[in-house]
């Protein structure tokens, strides 16, 4: 099996090269051919001189460059990846290796492996006010667009067939690029199986501010609902009309799948 793994950077100067060996190696040991590619994200300390060097000493690492926002990084990564099955995690890998090996062993038999911090057999350990937005926000997402994924932003393991079809969809430049490639995967009728994750995320320093991120939250949802039902739709062939759309993909005979497994972690 061949596999790109796409890693956003943005200041990760303190654990990027500790993190990059420690997949390397665990891929090594699995015999799997590889990619990793680190998408530097406008960062101002020393990762983009981390990434050049691991870059001309480690076999199977790559690099690339976009303008600020998770979402411009991962759009550009999924783009460079040369490989059948392709996987995202972020830089501290808040969930670890075994989400990787977790994902292989499923994605032969779906289309999309989801790392799902909202699997009733996760183990997560959050602040409440970080917990009541996740509720809120699932609430939100499975009432405005029917979707049944519980963490649309967890690891994302896909073939690149998913990809190729609803990449050009996904016009997000921050962290709700996640939830627009879940929600057009979905709407295209791709499986998709969440597995339970480990959230052991080290970061010093919480990023989430939980006012201007509620707020974030609430107008990208608001536009994409929009975008959807009073702008556009998508097909394979991309943006078709709503009537078009109903006799190719019903909304209601989405068939996501889920599978109920023991907590690996």
């Amino acid at each position: 099996m061949k596999m790109s793994i796409v890693i956003p950077v943005l200041n990760e100067e303190e654990t990027l090269e500790e993190k990059v060996l420690e997949i390397c190696s665990f891929l090594k040991k699995r015999a799997l051919e590889y990619e990793v590619i680190l998408i530097d994200n406008e960062s101002i300390d020393q990762s983009p001189l981390i990434i050049k060097n691991l870059c001309e000493n480690l076999k199977g690492i790559r690099s690339a460059s976009s303008t600020r926002g998770i979402g411009n990084a991962l759009r550009k990564g999924f783009k460079e990846a040369r490989h059948e099955i392709i996987f995202f995690t972020a830089a501290d890998l808040p969930f670890g290796l075994k989400v990787i090996e977790e994902s292989l062993n499923q994605i032969k038999d779906f289309d999309m492996v989801i790392g799902s911090k909202g699997h009733p057999q996760s183990s997560i350990n959050i602040p409440i006010s970080r917990m009541i937005l996740s509720s809120t926000f699932r609430f939100l997402l499975k009432t405005l667009f029917r979707v049944s994924v519980k963490d649309p932003q967890g690891s994302l393991m896909f073939h690149q067939k998913v990809r190729d079809t609803i990449l050009h969809c996904c016009s997000s430049a921050n962290s709700f690029f996640e939830t627009q490639f879940v929600i057009y995967a979905e709407r295209m009728d791709f499986s998709i199986l969440e597995i339970p994750v480990e959230y052991i995320s080290l970061r010093k320093k919480s990023r989430f501010n939980l006012f201007s991120e509620s707020l974030g939250v609430f107008i990208n949802l608001l536009r994409e609902f929009i975008q959807i039902h009073f702008r556009r739709t998508v097909n394979a062939h991309g943006p078709v009309s709503e009537d078009s759309f109903q006799k190719n993909v019903s909304m209601k005979n989405i068939k996501t799948s889920r599978v109920s497994h023991p907590n690996p972690f």
